[in-house]
C-alpha cells in the first residue's frame, strides 16, 4: 500500500503559489484544471511549472501555479454588502453550472479527465 501524503501549500511571493504533495495525485489535479480551464469560464490558476517524481514518498513532487487574485469568501464575506453577497453568489451559481454540464471524453468511463484511473481516497 502507498503512503498517502497530504498536500502542502506554500506561497512564493504576491503572484505564485507552489502546491507539493505525491505525484499521482498532483498528476490528476493538472489534469484537471486543465480540462476545467480549457472547457468553462471558470478561473482557473495557470499552471507555469510542474515537478513529478514517481518514486518518491515524501514532498518532493510540485505544481507551481499563479495566485488568483481575491480575498478567501470566508473572510470576504462578513464585510460584503447585500449586493456584494448577490453577485458572489451568481458567479459561484455560473461557475457550479458549468462544472455540472463538463462530459468525460468517453461514454461511462469512471475515472480521471483523461481516462486514467479514479482513486477514492
Amino acid at each position: 500500500m502507498a503512503i498517502q501524503i497530504p498536500s502542502r501549500i506554500t506561497f512564493e511571493g504576491p503572484d505564485t503559489v507552489r502546491k507539493w504533495g505525491d505525484a499521482a495525485r498532483l498528476r490528476r489535479e493538472v489534469e484537471a484544471m486543465t480540462f476545467v480551464q480549457r472547457e468553462t469560464s471558470v478561473p482557473v490558476p495557470t499552471i507555469l511549472e510542474v515537478y513529478f517524481d514517481d518514486h518518491s514518498d515524501e514532498y518532493k513532487c510540485w505544481i507551481l501555479m499563479e495566485r488568483l487574485p481575491g480575498s478567501q469568501l470566508g473572510t470576504a464575506w462578513p464585510e460584503m454588502d447585500d449586493n456584494a453577497r448577490s453577485e458572489t453568489i451568481r458567479q459561484l451559481r455560473s461557475y457550479l453550472e458549468q462544472i455540472h454540464h463538463l462530459r468525460p471524453a468517453g461514454a461511462g468511463v469512471i475515472g480521471s479527465v483523461s481516462g486514467g484511473a479514479a482513486f477514492d481516497y
